[in-house]
């Protein structure tokens, strides 16, 4: 059963990801049926890797606060470990309310609330099975070279995800991470994972994926011995000379392009914040969200569209393509404090540093935050904590 729906799930990502919708109410129901089985965690991943619009997103926030409410509410109090995380919600809550200028101001606190509480859900008696995430890995990222070379122009960043090449990025990075650091999966896996992570990532045009590369550097060199990093790197290097030599010269062209941003940065006076006409996209953001903060920095100005996309008539654009601008333009520093405190409480009884996963994980998915919006990208954010309760749940560290 359950290989035919893995089978539906990649024909419609692959070829149609934009009615990833007509999978999730099947999924849905499968969910339901299945929430004490190990079919419970293959099902939800891929429900929630199904998300493609606004209308999935809503479903997702919905079901979200199902299993958390459902499953994390046992004799509530606030002196407990969900509760003190309610209370830091609330006050979070209290920022946006305060803030509040569109439906936009309360979607993006569901979407924090919804994400980071799946950590709480007491589902425990489901039995795992790493061998099915590796197969929702496998089959995902196949769907998407095929989604990738159907739409191959030379301006395409799409991706069979919310959001660009870039939130592929972080959700194969999860995922793959998970792949390495399974007890289950046999090494021949493990290097499939890596090898199809890394012949992704070359084949994207995000610079991205210089920040991404240093740390899969990082954590081999740190997690792995010496004969697999030789292993790892010598097929690395087999991909890389196949693609830098025969089609994809794009590749240098990422080191070029932070080179001139670099060199434009020098030219910008910033103490007035001016020349920012020399920079490129991303740059004219940071700046512009420097600006917002600078006028509102304790609680922020909310969720607001930048200048930069809504002189264009792109309304439906409220990023500074950088969570961390994002978050201190949104909430301020004072939601900069509550978020880092929600997420140091939430990590504390999670394993981390020690569960290897858990360490690399928000790690590598804090480092691409300073560059992407993924901590509201909800696809990403919802995958990160939904697969540290999957650590947890799978006794390779306890909750303390």
């Amino acid at each position: 059963m359950h290989y035919i729906i893995l089978f539906l799930f990649f024909i419609v990502k692959a070829l149609f990801p934009q009615y990833g919708f007509i999978l999730m109410i099947p999924l849905l129901i499968l969910i339901l049926k299945n929430i004490t089985t190990k079919f419970f965690i293959y099902f939800y991943l891929l429900f929630l890797l199904s998300v493609n619009d606004i209308y999935s997103i809503y479903l997702l926030i919905l079901f979200n606060f199902f299993l958390i409410l459902n499953q994390s509410i046992n004799k509530f109090s606030f002196s407990s470990k969900f509760g003190k995380i309610i209370l830091l919600f609330l006050l979070l809550l209290s920022i946006s309310l305060y803030n509040y200028n569109s439906l936009n101001d309360f979607l993006r606190f569901m979407i924090i609330f919804s994400s980071l509480g799946l950590v709480f859900i007491r589902n425990r008696n489901v039995k795992l099975n790493d061998k099915n995430i590796y197969q929702v890995y496998i089959v995902t990222v196949l769907a998407q070279f095929i989604y990738g070379f159907l739409n191959s122009v030379s301006d395409f960043r799409g991706s069979i995800f919310v959001g660009t090449e870039n939130i592929a990025i972080a959700v194969f990075y999860l995922l793959m991470l998970y792949s390495v650091f399974s007890e289950e999966l046999s090494k021949r896996k493990k290097y499939i994972a890596v090898f199809m992570y890394l012949l992704f990532l070359l084949n994207t045009d995000s610079r991205t994926i210089l920040l991404v590369f240093f740390v899969i550097i990082f954590i081999g060199l740190r997690s792995i011995s010496l004969k697999k990093n030789i292993l790892i790197f010598s097929a690395f290097s087999i991909i890389v000379f196949f693609q830098l030599n025969n089609y994809n010269k794009a590749f240098f062209e990422k080191f070029s392009r932070v080179s001139t941003l670099l060199d434009n940065l020098s030219l910008v006076d910033y103490r007035t914040l001016g020349n920012v006409e020399n920079l490129d996209v991303r740059a004219v953001l940071y700046i512009e969200a420097i600006k917002k903060v600078k006028e509102k920095p304790f609680f922020g100005t909310g969720v607001v569209n930048p200048s930069f996309f809504s002189d264009k008539g792109d309304k439906g654009i409220s990023s500074y393509h950088s969570s961390i601008a994002d978050i201190l333009v949104t909430y301020g520093f004072f939601g900069l404090i509550i978020i880092t405190l929600m997420l140091f409480y939430i990590l504390k009884n999670s394993g981390f540093p020690k569960d290897k996963f858990i360490f690399y994980s928000f790690i590598g998915i804090i480092i691409l935050s300073i560059v992407q919006p993924i901590f509201f990208n909800i696809q990403a954010i919802s995958l990160l904590f939904f697969m540290i309760y999957i650590r947890k749940t799978s006794n390779l560290f306890k909750l303390h």
